[in-house]
C-alpha cells in the first residue's frame, strides 16, 4: 500500500498544474456547497428572535414514545436538582375560547412560570411581566400577559 502511495505522489509531483487545478476545483466546489447550504438554512430556519438561542433546551417527558405532560411536582423536582441550567421555567399550552362582544374566538394560551420571560430576555412593551408573588399559592391568578399577535 505504501508503494502505491509513493508512486501516486511521484506522478502528482511531475504535474503540478494538474494538482493545482484539482485542488482549486475542490476548493471552489466546497465553498459553493457551503454557501448554498448556509443560505438555504438561513432562509428555511431563521434565527430565533431572542438572545443566545443556542443556549435554549427543551425538557419533556415521554410516555410510550410520545410527549407527556410534565406534572408540576415533577418539574419542581427537576428544578431543585438541576445544576447544569442557568434557569428553568415551565409552560403548558392550551387552546381556549376568548369571547369578545358575545363572539367566540379561538385563542392559543400558555400557562407559564414567572421565570419564563427572563430566560428569553423578553421585556414588555407596556405594563409588567409576572412576579414571583403572582405564582404563590393563594394568589387569584388574575395576571395576564397579552402578545401583540392577539
Amino acid at each position: 500500500m505504501f508503494a502505491d502511495l509513493k508512486h501516486a505522489l511521484k506522478r502528482l509531483a511531475r504535474s503540478p498544474g494538474f494538482v493545482f487545478a484539482v485542488v482549486a476545483m475542490l476548493a471552489i466546489g466546497l465553498g459553493t456547497t457551503t454557501g448554498v447550504v448556509r443560505a438555504t438554512r438561513d432562509a428555511l430556519f431563521p434565527a430565533l428572535p431572542f438572545p443566545e438561542p443556542e443556549r435554549l433546551a427543551v425538557l419533556e417527558e415521554l410516555q410510550d414514545g410520545a410527549p407527556f405532560i410534565l406534572l408540576p411536582h415533577r418539574f419542581a423536582a427537576y428544578h431543585e436538582r438541576a445544576v447544569s441550567f442557568e434557569g428553568m421555567a415551565a409552560e403548558r399550552i392550551e387552546e381556549m375560547n376568548l369571547v369578545l362582544d358575545q363572539q367566540p374566538y379561538g385563542a392559543s394560551t400558555s400557562w407559564i412560570m414567572p421565570e419564563f420571560f427572563s430566560l428569553f430576555g423578553s421585556t414588555p412593551f407596556l405594563g409588567r411581566l409576572f412576579s414571583s408573588d403572582d405564582h404563590k399559592a393563594g394568589s387569584d391568578g388574575s395576571v395576564v400577559v397579552i402578545s401583540n399577535g392577539l
